[in-house]
């Protein structure tokens, strides 16, 4: 499950920038070749992952036994914060889609941080908060969203600025827990309302401002991831 209100990666943009520059600094640097593995579930490292360049596809198996995507992460993107917090294992894999290079913080370099600098130490309570506010915002959204509306959601958390989605349909439909069928008929629904355009592999949004309507219309909140 994606929560798109408070991303993982807002904890490094909101972060004071010398505090942000002391954290890139004790990093390790690690390399990791596309399609090779970056952790696995149930890892017990307990370590920060910042992408400095690549693409790193998010996973886990069902109870169900089926595998579910549970993001796709790029540049400037993080995982692994709160493992490192609360202290236990991994609980999804993380594989590298393209080359990707990595900052890689461990939990001394991280707790050296807390204890020293106290507006990190704020900074980490104050995301951590957002972060559960979020969580509920999104056990309440899969309850009561409408897939058209969940797919909203995802199309905006995924496009850049220029409002290009460069996330295929058949991952779309896997983060989502919808059929390709399903999908398609909640882009065509998006479609012929104006709200974003479909071309041979690809979607654009063409009104960032009427999908943000759609969504606050329904009490949910916008994204920031």
């Amino acid at each position: 499950m994606i929560f798109h209100s408070s991303r993982e990666s807002d904890f490094l943009t909101d972060l004071d920038a010398s505090l942000r520059q002391m954290l890139f600094d004790a990093a390790i640097r690690r390399q990791v070749a596309a399609g090779q593995a970056i952790q696995r579930e149930g890892d017990t490292a307990r370590t920060l992952m910042i992408i400095r360049s690549g693409r790193v596809r998010l996973s886990r198996t069902s109870a169900e036994g089926k595998r579910m995507a549970l993001a796709h992460l790029g540049d400037g993107d993080l995982f692994g914060l709160f493992a490192l917090i609360i202290g236990r294992p991994k609980n999804y894999d993380a594989d590298a889609e393209i080359d990707t290079s990595l900052l890689v913080v461990d939990r001394p370099t991280f707790n050296g941080l807390l204890d020293c600098e106290a507006a990190f130490r704020n900074h980490v309570f104050t995301f951590l908060g957002r972060r559960l506010e979020s969580a509920f915002q999104a056990l309440n959204d899969e309850r009561n969203l409408p897939l058209t509306l969940k797919t909203a959601r995802m199309l905006l958390y995924y496009a850049d600025e220029e409002g290009e989605v460069r996330l295929t349909q058949e991952a779309l439909a896997e983060q989502l827990g919808a059929s390709r069928n399903g999908l398609g008929l909640a882009l065509k629904s998006l479609a012929g309302d104006g709200l974003i355009e479909r071309h041979y592999g690809s979607i654009r949004i063409i009104d960032r401002e009427g999908l943000d309507r759609r969504l606050s219309d329904q009490g949910t909140q916008d994204v920031i991831f």
